[in-house]
């Protein structure tokens, strides 16, 4: 009776487990579908974040490179790619504070061209263009790399020198046989090649001569619209005296100035 008894009570329990194992089943099987329904969240939004990220990133690259792209057309000037007013400016600080550490002058070469308005007139701004992509190449050609050309508008440039000599006359001679160099350049032919939409290409040749006004500076206390000032007066003395020269303005800056 015992023994009838024990093996019963042995089959209910393990039918009691059974029923428990069959019971809490379903309820593992929903727990594990659960997990791996949260692990693939998990993933997709590892994956979503790494995507945001990288579009943040290239979103913040692309800004960055209009923004130094828009800071760039500020001090350029569009047509020609050399440094516009603004730039030109920052240049003649630079080069202002390097004289007054290094005591040798700098200077400052306004050039206007002597026959530039005739061509557009006669041509078109097209051709006239040309000539004046034409003239900043010349320029950068005449110049050593440490110096500056600029255009400032019009038909009109500027010639930055760094590093001329300490002493007055001998910083001058040294402008004067650059802004000579140039001015033969720039009144050298120009051969202009255009072509009209249907139309054959057509070659413009013409002559243009510059006038040029230069101006020697030295480290001691000036403005930079002085300078400025003074070398623009130069050039429009150069004009007045009949074109196709370079006057000399009277250095400033300087302890002891060289003949005008």
């Amino acid at each position: 009776m015992a023994s009838f008894n024990g093996q019963t009570a042995q089959q209910a329990y393990l039918s009691d487990q059974q029923e428990k194992e069959s019971a809490t089943e379903p309820l593992l099987v929903a727990l594990n579908g659960l997990f791996q329904q949260i692990n693939e969240r998990n993933r997709e939004l590892r994956e979503l974040n790494l995507s945001l990220e990288a579009k943040v990133a290239q979103r913040t690259q692309a800004w960055q490179k209009a923004n130094e792209q828009l800071e760039q057309m500020a001090m350029t000037d569009l047509l020609t790619g050399l440094p516009n007013r603004r730039l030109l400016k920052d240049r003649l600080r630079q080069v202002m504070a390097a004289t007054q550490r290094s005591g040798r002058c700098g200077a400052v070469m306004f050039i206007d061209l002597d026959n530039f308005k005739p061509l557009n007139d006669a041509h078109g701004h097209e051709v006239g263009d040309l000539l004046l992509i034409e003239v900043a190449r010349r320029l950068g050609a005449g110049v050593r790399q440490a110096d500056s050309v600029a255009r400032i508008g019009g038909d009109e440039f500027v010639v930055l020198l760094s590093e001329l000599d300490t002493d007055t006359a001998r910083s001058q001679a040294q402008a004067l046989s650059v802004a000579e160099k140039l001015r033969n350049s720039l009144g050298e032919p120009y051969h202009l090649t255009v072509q009209h939409a249907g139309q054959q290409e057509v070659c413009v040749e013409h002559h243009c001569s510059a006038s040029l006004g230069v101006l020697v500076f030295g480290g001691t206390e000036q403005s930079q619209e002085d300078i400025l000032k003074r070398a623009d007066a130069a050039m429009y003395q150069a004009k007045a005296a009949g074109r196709n020269r370079i006057q000399l303005a009277t250095a400033i800056g300087v302890a002891s100035n060289g003949p005008r």
